[in-house]
């Protein structure tokens, strides 16, 4: 992909610098129903495809196993025939396994043999999804990070309230249409999944509540024997050995996080008062036969009974995408009812999204093999220390930081590290690999091998409570066709996946203004938010700053002026939905383009200018702003707000010309007039 043939040369660069750019990319993109588009997702359904041919390759006898059990998977997962065969008979053998699903059973379905920590321990020893009530996390301790910690939190932290009354309307429908497509009828899926959803919105609220209620002190240690104390109403020694087991026993002295207990003391309060209505509408039925009650006695609320449908509701949630057709239509149609006409994914593509979710290791190793080249990193390796020698010049310039701050920034600066993936990487992976060799996967019950798969992941996850601390990166599903360079923000350390390492961002066989335009900005990008978003280190119990608080108020004043350039570009007509976020990634990314563009400014120094290509009126300068930009072609339906893409960032086009407007390097590249709208006369004094 040439970023080059996004650009609209008929256009003016200093009237609209995106408007240029990536004039061709919003002429010639067709949304096809999607809601949006971009120039880093046709990069990334580059790399999909390259995976998906690999997947689709025999399985030869010479290959690594756990490669044939990846494609064996593969396989099953595009066996339809199968799974509109026996999915709903699969699905049905494990609501019987957690207890049953009330809404199908109806008056059959016995209220005292139901036990929900019970049906949480089977749906984590059938290898599904179990947290619907609490989250159990194994993560790093902030204060001993050498160790691993268990930590208990809220599932229901990303979902948003309030939810539209015609939204709700809508949802209760697609649920009663599922109950009945299993078996229920219209009356009773339309009273029961009605407490399903009251219940649902209830735990998300009680964690809104909980968010507002604890917005700093997000380290609450606690002693298992002191979480019995405090939480009378689980046997918590029993629950969490239920779940651990068989890779880990706790002890009642072991430590365990709770960043947010209010959630936990109102889940507490919410399963010992959930009421159903459904029994108190039978009983008003001249025709129901009170001693066949599923309760022994008629007055008890069916607490239970709401617990299990809700289980089992969010357990078939879970499952959807390994249904028959007509139940992932259905949910289709519910997104659609919501959004408006959406883009179905191929089934190949939502087959290797579970692929790699499950097998990321593998298919990481794999991708290796195939396509990565060692000559790449040592570039990329170099690019990265030539960024931060620049930036250590430029703090020299910052004025506005002051002396013990920048002595602190420099030495982060110097101690920060990259982890970008090598040959050697590769041994990693296969050791790897090797774990999944014993996975069973079965070529006609893709619900079968996907319970496995999670089953071995979950009990890898949890003896790593007994094993030193250490970043997993090559684990991480999106090593492969993730395209953000993350950061770990208590090793300080930039990871790089492999997606980011070619197409539109990086070639080494393309010229340096186009790789440090493209790469460069992001990488440059990034290492400053190794200064700021770590300012704040968390102690225990509290957030302290490495910043001075002279630094923290020039800083604060920075943030004003560049989001008020931003805001000039036309932002006032998008309502952003975290303006302070969205300052500190504009400085950022405006930061960012700056140093990179510094540090290639001094590379043509080091070597000599770069030719000028044959054919292309661009010069070397001009064509790194046009990279630069590249990456941030966008197109959106007209029905899509652009603030929903991203909640930390402003749309695209706002993005990019507020950078522009506010670097006087760009306006001199392109002979920009003072009058022109990309070369402002107030610009932010940073640099």
């Amino acid at each position: 992909m040439d970023l080059l043939n996004q650009v609209n040369i008929e256009l003016n660069p200093c009237h609209d610098f995106y408007k240029f750019s990536c004039g061709n990319f919003l002429k010639n993109t067709n949304l096809e129903r999607q809601r949006f588009r971009s120039a880093p997702d046709i990069m990334e359904e580059d790399i999909q495809s390259r995976i998906k041919n690999m997947l689709e390759q025999p399985v030869y006898s010479e290959q690594p196993r756990s490669l044939s059990l990846a494609k064996e998977f593969y396989r099953a997962c595009m066996n339809e025939s199968a799974i509109e065969a026996e999915g709903l008979k699969w699905m049905k053998q494990i609501f019987r396994r957690i207890g049953g699903w009330p809404i199908l059973e109806e008056d059959e379905w016995k209220e005292e043999e139901f036990d929900w920590k019970k049906a949480v321990h089977k749906l984590k020893q059938m290898g599904i999804n179990f947290e619907f009530f609490i989250t159990l996390s194994v993560e790093r301790d902030k204060v001993d990070p050498t160790k691993y910690v268990l930590q208990l939190s809220d599932p229901y932290r990303q979902h948003s309230l309030p939810l539209a009354e015609d939204i709700k309307r809508i949802y209760l429908r697609y649920m009663e249409d599922v109950a009945v497509y299993f078996g229920s009828s219209l009356v009773n899926a339309r009273i029961e999944q009605q407490d399903v959803l009251e219940f649902t919105l209830k735990l998300a609220q009680k964690s809104e509540e909980g968010r507002n209620n604890n917005m700093s002190n997000l380290y609450n240690p606690f002693l298992l024997s002191e979480l019995q104390y405090e939480f009378k109403s689980i046997n918590w020694y029993d629950y969490l050995n239920g779940i651990l087991s068989p890779s880990v026993k706790l002890k009642y002295d072991e430590q365990i996080l709770m960043p947010d207990p209010y959630y936990l003391h109102e889940l507490e309060h919410l399963m010992l008062n959930t009421s159903n209505r459904l029994y108190a509408w039978l009983c008003k039925l001249p025709s129901f036969n009170k001693n066949r009650s599923p309760v022994s006695d008629p007055r008890t609320p069916l607490r239970n009974r709401v617990l299990a449908n809700f289980m089992a509701w969010h357990t078939l949630q879970h499952l959807i995408h390994f249904m028959p057709a007509d139940l992932v239509n259905k949910a289709y149609e519910y997104v659609e009812t919501i959004n408006g006409e959406v883009l179905r994914k191929p089934r190949w593509e939502m087959c290797l999204t579970a692929a790699k979710d499950r097998m990321g290791p593998v298919i990481s190793a794999a991708y290796i093999e195939h396509y990565f080249d060692e000559e790449v990193r040592r570039e990329v390796t170099e690019m990265v220390h030539n960024i931060k020698q620049q930036y250590k010049k430029a703090l020299q310039d910052f004025e506005w930081i002051d002396e013990a701050t920048r002595k602190v920034t420099e030495e982060k600066l110097l101690d920060s590290a990259v982890n970008i993936v090598s040959f050697d990487d590769l041994n990693v992976l296969i050791q790897l690999c090797e774990s999944y060799n014993d996975v069973k996967i079965y070529h006609d019950n893709i619900l079968l091998s996907v319970m496995n798969l999670d089953q071995f992941a979950l009990n890898a996850e949890f003896r790593k409570l007994r094993q030193p601390a250490r970043t997993n990166w090559l684990q991480d599903p999106d090593f492969v066709t993730g395209l953000d360079i993350a950061l770990s923000h208590s090793d300080d350390i930039l990871v790089f996946p492999i997606g980011i390492l070619g197409g539109l961002y990086y070639a080494k066989d393309r010229p340096k203004y186009s790789n440090y335009g493209a790469l460069g900005s992001v990488v440059a990008k990034k290492v400053w938010q190794v200064f700021t978003e770590t300012k704040y280190r968390e102690l225990v119990g509290e957030t302290r700053s490495w910043w001075s608080p002279a630094s923290l108020l020039s800083y604060e004043e920075r943030l004003k002026c560049v989001s008020r350039i931003f805001r000039q570009n036309g932002a006032s007509t998008y309502h952003t939905k975290n303006k302070t976020d969205t300052r500190e990634e504009e400085l950022a990314y405006l930061i960012g383009a700056k140093v990179a563009y510094d540090t290639y400014k001094n590379w043509v120094h080091r070597n000599g200018k770069e030719p000028q290509l044959p054919g292309v009126k661009f010069t070397p300068e001009q064509l790194f702003w046009i990279y630069f930009a590249g990456p941030f072609c966008s197109k959106y339906s007209s029905n899509y707000p652009q603030v929903n893409i991203d909640y930390f960032a402003s749309p695209e086009k706002i993005r990019v010309n507020g950078i522009i407007k506010n670097l006087q390097e760009f306006a001199d590249d392109f002979d920009c007039e003072s009058s022109d709208a990309m070369n402002s006369n107030e610009k932010c004094n940073i640099f």
